[in-house]
């Protein structure tokens, strides 16, 4: 992993870090990964939650279990738009 990859994440620790502007996925103990957007999880949580409070609180879609066992954040490509003339 590039180095400059890994000092971006150590800057994201709150939901409303880096303009949400990342995935956050989600591991639990049973193996299921779920991938969510910033701002899915700002309907229920405020943009000043830190994320592994955020992590403890989230419960499985497949298991059922609460807390997540890791999570990790990646970089999303802002989409740029071409316009013709």
């Amino acid at each position: 992993m590039p180095p400059d990859l890994d000092a971006w994440k150590s800057t994201v620790r709150k939901l409303g870090d880096n303009a949400g502007y990342y995935m956050l996925e989600l591991r639990c103990a049973c193996g299921h990964v779920a991938q969510l957007e910033p701002r899915e999880i700002a309907e229920r949580a405020d943009w000043d939650t830190p994320l592994d409070e955020i992590a403890k609180r989230a419960r499985c879609t497949q298991c059922k279990q609460r807390g997540a066992t890791t999570w990790d954040v990646d970089r999303i490509r802002r989409q740029r738009w071409r316009t013709k003339v």
